[in-house]
């Protein structure tokens, strides 16, 4: 077994979450460190212990460094990017390599036990991010790798959790804290403020947990005129994000326990933060940070419920978990650069006569889920989990395009009601042979059913279709294998496959000739995944390291197929492969001094050609850089007046990538270039008091993350991109008591 200091010892070593040994707890030896237990198995197991690769990040160690978004999170961990969609939490979330290549969601959220994301093809509603400052957090887990027998659908590339703290039994606990931070610019102050206060009810077995926050982003994008360059509104980006979360515990006796939790969020602004270039350069069209996209409404709501009830047993545990969840999503975006040469060719109208083409999107999502879980004890011998999962959800979508002048139609106006029903029978066992070697295998069972409708009009999508309904089974399956030859040294291997379901589809017209270019319904894609990896520590834990290889192979992967700036559901043709290696690395260099390496290899490339993407046989995936890393670099300075205070010093290295794939109809293929970002703080600690000076994008780096470059239907190229965020300079307030 391994020996209880060196078990203490061992963190994630993926981004952030090993720099808790540095920022959080410095001052203290690396033999003393706290020990990290994380439940991505749905145990709880030591970190060193899980069979995969696992990254467990303290959100409050990243917020006292200015990192109060999930993209921070993401960038320092290897093996996982964002790509940034230009607002506060809007962005999706690339796992080893598998993009987010179709509707579906392709890494899934939870919250506790709660799914955040659908797997339904529909619900674009129920696709967004839960802001950290709103929970009372434990930890945030980041799953690498498909974990479609625990969780089912939706995470083929993996799985991010956030795991809540439970209300306080037994003594008031609490803390406030306010973040003020300036964008480069005149006038651009982001204020953060939060709060927490838990205690019992009843001591001893009734508790609660309050949470509140509310974050405002002052923007840095401004609108100009498109004509003349000239400025129409500064910081048009502006943002605001509020929420309120409320959590119960109640200890009926020694077996059994009740939780609670209720949470909202809302979030609101004009403007996503894209900057128009000339056409095919990485030049800004005007001032840097400017757009010519008018400003538009973008609004979004999240509200969570749910009850679980844990029961033990003498041989086992039970837990039942109930859930409701409602979520909106209203966006309004500026398309006249893919729809107004389409409106004047459809219209038979002069080229440049439409001024602009709005789209306007409604969607809402309703989910129940219940998941009904029975585990065996613990023992170091045979264990056991067997589960049930039930998923109904119902979501409404409506998509406008309404150019101006209006001539009494738009380009299309369709309304696709959906319902998608899952129900699932899941379990893993584990054999353990002696203490050092062990074996898992695990299996999941899936039915699922979805119906859509479409109601529609316009010349894009023609008069819509009646209802459809499709369903599928889908059988998901994990293979580990553990091996301890000493007590610094963990091996394991992992075999695992993930999918995403079955779902329907619309139709997309060619104006032309009245074909309908969309396939019928969208077939279910499936992934394996292979992966050998090596978690371990020196005599003293003073150096600490993981490092995992892992391949994938992506079948018939869900995609978009896209004709006259229109979009809708397809399969690929043939495969995506993903190959990469992780590696993570905590040195104690000095006794005051540590640092942190992450350095991920990842090349997701397409098996076939894929005439309907525009990509070649051997092509690597559009966005995915092959090369990332991360350094940091803390130093604990001392002593000050009774103040601990410690510096950091922290860099991310994203590689080039391209744009597009080579031979796309609807988008030029440019390369990103690779850009590096610096951060650095100073915190310091004393009592319960806690100060925090941070400076991120330290050299005020002006790079493209991601950029469009859309062909419209005249040949005319249109390029806008998404930039690093100017250099931002804050101060963090925290008391605790």
């Amino acid at each position: 077994m391994i020996p209880k200091y060196a078990q203490a010892a061992l963190l994630s070593l993926s981004g952030l979450s090993s720099s808790q040994v540095a920022i959080a707890n410095s001052q203290e030896k690396s033999v003393q460190l706290e020990e990290i237990v994380v439940t991505a198995s749905r145990r709880e197991e030591n970190l060193q212990d899980v069979a995969a690769s696992v990254a467990s990040v303290d959100p409050q160690a990243l917020q006292a460094h200015g990192f109060n978004e999930l993209q921070d999170i993401i960038e320092y961990t290897p093996g996982v990017s964002w790509e940034d969609g230009g607002g506060r939490g809007v962005g999706t979330i690339t796992m080893r390599g598998i993009p987010q290549s179709g509707a579906i969601r392709t890494v899934g959220i939870y919250v506790d036990d709660t799914p955040l994301i659908s797997a339904s093809g529909f619900s674009g509603a129920a696709g967004g991010t839960i802001d950290a400052s709103l929970i009372d957090l434990s930890r945030i887990e980041v799953i690498k790798g498909p974990q479609g027998t625990l969780y089912g659908a939706s995470s083929v590339g993996g799985m991010i959790r956030y795991i809540s703290r439970a209300p306080s039994l037994q003594e008031v606990r609490g803390e406030f804290s306010v973040d003020i931070s300036h964008n480069k610019g005149p006038g651009s102050h982001n204020t953060i403020v939060s709060g927490r206060l838990s205690g019992p009810i009843i001591k001893g077995s009734l508790g609660a947990t309050l949470s509140v926050f509310q974050a405002d982003d002052a923007g840095f994008t401004q609108v100009v005129a498109a004509e003349n360059g000239n400025p129409l509104r500064k910081r048009a980006d502006q943002a605001q994000s509020k929420g309120v979360s409320v959590d119960l515990l109640w200890e009926v006796n020694e077996s059994a326990q009740i939780k609670f939790k209720y949470l909202k969020q809302e979030g609101e602004s004009d403007l996503l933060s894209s900057v128009t270039l000339l056409p095919g350069t990485d030049t800004p069209a005007f001032a840097h940070y400017s757009t010519i996209n008018q400003p538009l409404p973008l609004q979004s709501e999240t509200e969570i419920s749910s009850v679980s009830f844990d029961y033990n047993f003498e041989w086992g545990q039970l837990n039942s978990v109930s859930s409701l969840s409602d979520r909106s999503v209203f966006v309004n975006l500026d398309r006249s650069a893919q729809l107004a040469p389409v409106n004047d060719a459809i219209y038979g109208l002069s080229p440049g006569s439409t001024e602009s083409v709005i789209t306007i999107s409604n969607q809402d999502m309703q989910r129940f889920v219940q998941e009904i879980r029975l585990s065996s004890q613990q023992n170091q011998s045979f264990e056991w989990i067997l589960g049930l999962f039930y998923m109904n959800e119902d979501s409404g979508n409506r998509q406008q395009a309404i150019p101006e002048p209006y001539l009494g139609t738009g380009l299309f106006d369709v309304s696709f009601p959906s319902a998608y029903e899952e129900l699932a029978f899941f379990g893993d066992a584990t054999w353990y042979f002696n203490e050092d070697l062990d074996i898992t295998l695990g299996l999941r069972y899936s039915d699922h059913e979805t119906e859509m409708e479409n109601i529609s009009s316009g010349p894009l999508t023609g008069p819509g279709q009646d209802l459809s309904q499709f369903s599928d089974q889908t059988v998901t399956y994990l293979a580990t294998m553990r091996y301890r030859p000493n007590e610094q040294l963990s091996i394991y291997t992992r075999v695992a496959s993930g999918y995403r379901p079955i779902s329907a589809n619309l139709a997309l017209l060619n104006p032309a000739t009245g074909e309908n270019l969309a396939q019928t319904f969208v077939e279910s894609d499936k992934i394996w995944s292979y992966e050998f990896g090596l978690k371990g520590f020196n005599h003293d834990a003073s150096l600490q390291y993981e490092l995992s290889l892992w391949y994938s192979d992506w079948d018939n992967f869900q995609t978009r197929f896209a004709f006259n700036g229109v979009s809708v559901g397809a399969n690929a043709q043939g495969r995506l492969m993903a190959k990469g290696v992780d590696f993570n690395l905590s040195q104690q260099l000095f006794e005051r001094l540590n640092l942190q390496l992450g350095i991920s290899y990842s090349d997701s490339y397409l098996s076939d050609d894929e005439p309907g993407l525009g990509g070649i046989a051997g092509e690597r995936y559009p966005g995915q850089a092959l090369w990332s890393s991360s350094i940091q670099l803390a130093y604990e300075l001392g002593d000050f007046q009774g103040w601990q205070a410690n510096l950091l010093f922290a860099g991310r290295y994203i590689g080039q990538h391209d744009s597009s794939f080579s031979r796309s109809s609807t988008q030029q293929s440019i390369e990103v270039d690779a850009y590096t970002l610096v951060d650095s703080s100073l915190s310091l600690e004393k009592d319960s008091h806690q100060l925090s000076f941070y400076l991120n994008n330290l050299l005020d780096t002006q790079s493209i993350m991601n950029r469009t470059d859309t062909i419209s239907g005249n040949g005319a190229l249109s390029s806008s991109a998404i930039f690093t965020s100017p250099r931002t300079v804050g101060l963090r307030y925290r008391y605790q008591f």
